[in-house]
């Protein structure tokens, strides 16, 4: 028995109305899926990562890399986007600072033992619940920074 005999077989107790149905589902079906594994595998934004398994040169490579540690450098620059919130309404601890900035920066060294470069941020937002955030930053981060410093190797 042959693929569609089988098929045949599977559709011959439906009517030719639900049958038709079915198989445009299935049809479909499995171009959504050659689509999706066009573009999973071949199709790139950029065309310029294309998946090809092993034909990396190295100049490519650290291409990618320094394009990569960029994007990341541009978006985590230690600044607050600001999306038009009037910020009138806030009561700042510090009025000439602004809602989030640095509270420590500290960059140590220790030769073959550690390289640490913090910038501990603080809300300077009057209220419980923003001093409660900056306890805990403070108690989490800057207990890390002391174990690392104290730590020998």
């Amino acid at each position: 028995m042959n693929f569609f005999s089988k098929i045949k077989v599977l559709f011959s107790g439906l009517s030719q109305d639900r049958a038709k149905i079915y198989g445009v589902i299935i049809g479909i079906c499995v171009i959504i899926i050659c689509i999706a594994v066009y573009f999973q595998f071949f199709h790139s934004k950029d065309k310029e990562i294309i998946w090809t398994p092993g034909k990396i040169t190295q100049e490519e490579e650290e291409r990618e890399y320094d394009n990569l540690r960029n994007e990341f450098s541009n978006e985590f620059n230690n600044s607050v986007r600001r999306l038009g919130q009037d910020l009138v309404n806030y009561k700042k601890t510090d009025a000439s600072k602004d809602i989030v900035h640095t509270m420590y920066n500290i960059d140590l060294s220790s030769h073959n033992n550690y390289d640490v470069e913090v910038h501990i941020p603080y809300i300077n937002i009057k209220g419980d619940i923003a001093d409660e955030i900056n306890r805990e930053i403070n108690n989490t981060f800057g207990a890390k920074v002391n174990s690392v410093v104290q730590s020998k190797r």
